[in-house]
């Protein structure tokens, strides 16, 4: 299609096949965004279930270390964990 072969006429029978095809896309997006939220809602229900689990319990556990040193320079920090 180009302007040079569009008869003034034409002009609305063109804009509503481009709101006709516009809202065919916007649907599709919407099922879309729905299918990808659904996935990342059982991902996280997934995720949920095994951190929850008495076996997972570790993954629960929190850490705070605090460097403090009188100069400044490079620091190497080792963290082993395992069961006790």
């Amino acid at each position: 299609m180009h302007i040079s072969h569009t008869t003034p006429d034409q002009v609305g029978e063109i804009l509503a096949q481009y709101e006709r095809e516009s809202e065919k896309i916007e649907e599709r997006q919407t099922t879309l965004r729905h299918q990808q939220l659904q996935a990342i809602e059982e991902q996280i229900e997934e995720e949920l279930k095994s951190t929850s689990n008495p076996i997972n319990r570790q993954l629960t556990l929190q850490a705070t270390i605090g460097l403090f040193a009188p100069t400044a320079g490079d620091v190497t920090i080792s963290i082993v964990y395992g069961e006790l």
